[in-house]
């Protein structure tokens, strides 16, 4: 049982939608929300929330042509307020929320569903390098965008030949869940991307040396992930599952042999239906996130061992994984928590939505 003075999650609003939501963003140094969905008849929901001292209520709301299914402004440079989202047909589409009429830029990405997105440089250009996009789609592709330029992605990883799988006799090519930006620094162009799969594949990418870094076949899909922070080296990635497990990796020692190490946690015991569905690190507080599960958010902290690394006389010098303890968690809903959004500027708040069509906003409480 967690203690009164641990973080928790309190639940300030609800508000039911009419369409399915998958995800949300906070609009950068303000009280406004984006959300993005599908409605019933397949085109896309682009709505706009704004929280006041009494209420969150719903602004503005598009629609789309497409259902739209990832958003982020995290390539979005102050003062401009630029929304990046992926939608059913494989379009990459950024709006200026002051003007969500037409996209100010548009490209096809991939073949099918773009299923994640996430950006850097919006927040800080200059401790973390030139805005870019990254996108991972049900094709398997993870394609780098750069909007200054027209066209084709900057950068493209494809699924290897030996990371085929097979159905009924026929090859397929894995499905890009996930993907996420760190290791960012703007002095020496370093940036990293990790991307996870539906085959339990995890990808860490060099985006600067133009090569996978390291790579990992895990038993579950993956589902989630979110490195502890995005500018610096590397430093800690967590990855959430199918079956309910929630990993855990050190990347400041990589042995050739046994790679990173990391802790598998197991957080449900609900079988199928108990996938990690999100996983967002708390701003300022590395050792901190919200993961999410069925209908819970549950507060997560890290805590690192005595020494990272140790020398081994045979497999030379290895990591040391720490340990990972829940420090709380609430049941918040009947159906899952899908999306999980911080917002930077103020401590503790936190926006959510469900797969029962709701759009939720709270407060982490005792983060410090």
């Amino acid at each position: 049982m967690s203690a009164l003075s641990d973080p928790h999650v309190i639940q300030l609003h609800r508000k039911s939608v009419s369409h399915t939501v998958y995800d949300l963003a906070w609009v950068p140094v303000s009280g406004r929300l984006i959300e993005v969905g599908i409605s019933p008849r397949g085109t896309g929901v682009l709505s706009m929330w704004k929280l006041d001292e009494k209420d969150l209520k719903c602004v503005a709301e598009h629609n789309k042509a497409a259902g739209l299914r990832c958003c982020t402004f995290g390539g979005s440079l102050l003062p401009r307020r630029h929304v990046s989202a992926g939608d059913f047909d494989g379009r990459l589409l950024v709006w200026d929320i002051e003007d969500m009429s037409r996209p100010v830029y548009h490209t096809k990405g991939h073949e099918g569903i773009i299923n994640t997105i996430d950006a850097v440089g919006g927040r800080d250009a200059n401790a973390l390098g030139a805005p870019e996009i990254v996108t991972g789609g049900a094709d398997g592709v993870v394609n780098v965008w750069d909007t200054r330029q027209a066209g084709d992605p900057v950068a493209t990883l494809k699924p290897s030949a030996d990371s085929m799988g097979e159905k009924q006799g026929v090859k397929q090519r894995p499905d890009c869940w996930c993907v996420r930006f760190g290791g960012c620094n703007g002095s020496d162009g370093q940036r990293t991307v990790a991307a996870g799969y539906d085959s339990g594949d995890l990808k860490l990418w060099d985006l600067r040396a133009m090569k996978v870094s390291w790579s990992h076949h895990f038993d579950n899909g993956i589902a989630s992930l979110d490195f502890d922070k995005q500018e610096g080296e590397p430093n800690k990635l967590v990855l959430g599952t199918l079956e309910g497990r929630m990993i855990s990796l050190d990347l400041q020692t990589l042995n050739p042999t046994t790679g990173y190490p990391f802790v598998s946690t197991k957080i449900s015991n609900e079988g199928k239906g108990s996938s990690v569905w999100a996983i967002k690190h708390a701003p300022n507080h590395p050792n901190l996130w919200l993961s999410s599960w069925a209908g819970r958010l549950g507060v997560f902290e890290y805590k690192y061992p005595e020494q990272r690394s140790r020398t081994d006389p045979q497999m030379g010098k290895q990591g040391v994984a720490g340990t990972v303890n829940m420090v709380s968690d609430s049941i918040l809903s009947s159906q899952p928590v899908n999306s999980i959004s911080w917002n930077r500027e103020k401590e503790g708040l936190v926006a959510w939505s469900c797969f029962d069509q709701t759009v939720c906003v709270g407060m982490v409480n005792n983060l410090d």
